[in-house]
């Protein structure tokens, strides 16, 4: 299986359900050729997107985008700051909530139930392994990219 790197970084980082105002998600997108490795980038507004979000919801928001535009099965390799996303994966919990109709062993819908059903689909076929909280030579420049998006709805805002 071909290997791609998937490079996540949000700048929310509650838990709790807050405005879209100033929130933003990027990726890059990793894969390599004969003539090396090739990236692609980008940084996405949610507020264009979605009213509200959480830390858990927008690095989903930022996977399910990154892996919108890859259309082969593969070895993923995701570099997430998100532990639950991860979690959420390799401990199986997708898969139980997938096989009880989306709800959680307690019952309750599953959090952002319709992301991961998108997700789900997304991943489904290949192989995936998470680096959580792991320094890698894109961390600056998402971290930079985010931020200068943040700041431009921050100064259209005062127009």
């Amino acid at each position: 299986m071909k290997r791609v790197n998937i490079y996540l970084w949000s700048s929310v980082k509650s838990l709790k359900s807050a405005e879209t105002l100033n929130a933003a998600v990027g990726y890059i997108i990793q894969t390599f050729t004969s003539k090396g490795p090739a990236e692609v980038g980008k940084t996405v507004l949610l507020n264009e997107l979605y009213e509200k979000t959480t830390a858990n919801h927008s690095e989903m928001v930022a996977l399910k985008l990154a892996l919108s535009r890859i259309n082969i099965k593969c070895e993923l390799h995701i570099f997430t700051e998100n532990q639950y996303l991860a979690s959420t994966i390799e401990n199986g919990w997708l898969q139980q909530w997938k096989e009880n109709d989306w709800k959680t062993k307690t019952g309750k819908e599953c959090a952002n139930k319709e992301e991961w059903q998108q997700l789900d689909k997304l991943l489904e076929g290949n192989e995936i392994h998470f680096h959580v909280k792991e320094n890698h030579e894109f961390k600056k420049w998402l971290k930079e990219e985010v931020e200068k998006n943040r700041q431009f709805i921050k100064w259209e805002g005062k127009k």
